[in-house]
C-alpha cells in the first residue's frame, strides 16, 4: 500500500523564474476514493479513471473563466467510456462504463492492459463554460496512453508545448503538467527558451510513478527542478462533488420524450433515477411524472 503524500487532495501551481513555463502538480486521495467508492470497478478500470481524474484536475487550472473541463474516451475494448470532469473550483467527478459483455465491468481481468481496456479509442477534451458556447478537441488515444494523447492535443490544437506525467494505484492518483506560456504571457527574456524547455521535459520524464504516488509535492519539485528556481502559488484543495440535481434529472427525463415517460407511468407507481456518478437516487411518483408530461406538452 502506498504511503499517502502529506498534501493529498491538493493541487500546487508554479512557474519557473528562469523560463516561460508554468506547471501544476496534483495528488488525489479522498476525492479519488469517493470516485471509486460509488462503483465496484476492477483495479485496471479504477486506476485508469484515476489518471483521467488527475489529468482533468490539471487541465482545470488552465481555465480562464467559470467553466468545466471534461476528458472523455470512447473505446472499442472492454470499456466503452472513461470520463472525468473538473470545474474551475476543482470540484471533480468521473465514471467508467463497460462494453456490453457477460459479467459486465466486474468480469474485467485484474491484469487487463490499457490497450485491452480501450482498444483504438478517441479522446475528446471539452471546455464547457457556464455561459456560452462549448469548445471540443478530439485526438486519437493511441496505445491507451492518456498523457501522450493530451500532449498531442496541446501541441497541435492549442499550439502550446506541454508534457504530462500521470499515475494511479488503489490508494491515490497523481499528475504533473508542464506547459510553455502562451505568447501573450511570455517574457522578453534572452534565455534560450527552447533549450530550457527541452531540459525541463527531460527532467520531468525522470519522475517515476511510485514517486508521484508517494512523495509530497515539494519533494517531487525539489527532486526534479532543484537547479531551477520556482515561484510557488497557493495550494488549492481538490474535492469530489457531483453536479447532479433534481432539476437536471427532470430535464433528462423530459429529454426521453413523451412516449417513454408515459410508459414509465404505466409500468410502476414510482420511478427511481439513480445518478451514474454518485449513485444518489431521485424518485418520482406517477403523479409527478404526469404533471411533468402535461407541463412539457403545454409548452
Amino acid at each position: 500500500m502506498s504511503r499517502l503524500p502529506r498534501n493529498a487532495d491538493q493541487l500546487q501551481r508554479f512557474t519557473f523564474a528562469d523560463a516561460d513555463v508554468r506547471g501544476s502538480v496534483v495528488t488525489l486521495s479522498q476525492s479519488y476514493q469517493e470516485l471509486l467508492g460509488n462503483h465496484d470497478y476492477p483495479p485496471p478500470a479504477g486506476q485508469l479513471l484515476g489518471q483521467f481524474a488527475a489529468a482533468a484536475t490539471l487541465l482545470a487550472t488552465l481555465l480562464k473563466h467559470d467553466a468545466s473541463v471534461i476528458i472523455q474516451a470512447h473505446g472499442a475494448g472492454l470499456l466503452s467510456t472513461v470520463m472525468a470532469e473538473c470545474d474551475h473550483q476543482l470540484n471533480l467527478r468521473g465514471i467508467v462504463t463497460a462494453a456490453e459483455q457477460p459479467g459486465g465491468i466486474a468480469a474485467i481481468d485484474a491484469d487487463a492492459t490499457l490497450a485491452q481496456l480501450l482498444g483504438d479509442a478517441t479522446l475528446a477534451i471539452t471546455i464547457q463554460p457556464a455561459q456560452g458556447q462549448r469548445y471540443q478537441g478530439i485526438v486519437a488515444l493511441q496505445g491507451g496512453d492518456l498523457a501522450s494523447a493530451l500532449e498531442q492535443y496541446f501541441n497541435q490544437s492549442e499550439q502550446l508545448q506541454s508534457t504530462l506525467k500521470l499515475a494511479a494505484d488503489s490508494d491515490c492518483a497523481a499528475g504533473l503538467l508542464l506547459q510553455q506560456l502562451p505568447a501573450e504571457q511570455a517574457s522578453d527574456s534572452t534565455v534560450d527558451g527552447a533549450e530550457t524547455w527541452r531540459e525541463l521535459v527531460l527532467l520531468a520524464a525522470t519522475l517515476q510513478p511510485d514517486e508521484q504516488l508517494q512523495l509530497d509535492h515539494q519533494q517531487q519539485l525539489t527532486r526534479l527542478f532543484h537547479q531551477h528556481p520556482l515561484n510557488l502559488r497557493e495550494a488549492l484543495p481538490v474535492k469530489f462533488r457531483c453536479s447532479c440535481s433534481e432539476q437536471r434529472t427532470i430535464a433528462a427525463l423530459l429529454a426521453l420524450g413523451a412516449d417513454e415517460i408515459a410508459a414509465m407511468i404505466a409500468e410502476q407507481p414510482v420511478t427511481e433515477v439513480v445518478c451514474q456518478f454518485c449513485n444518489f437516487p431521485y424518485s418520482f411518483s406517477a403523479g409527478q411524472l404526469q404533471a411533468l408530461l402535461d407541463q412539457s406538452q403545454r409548452h
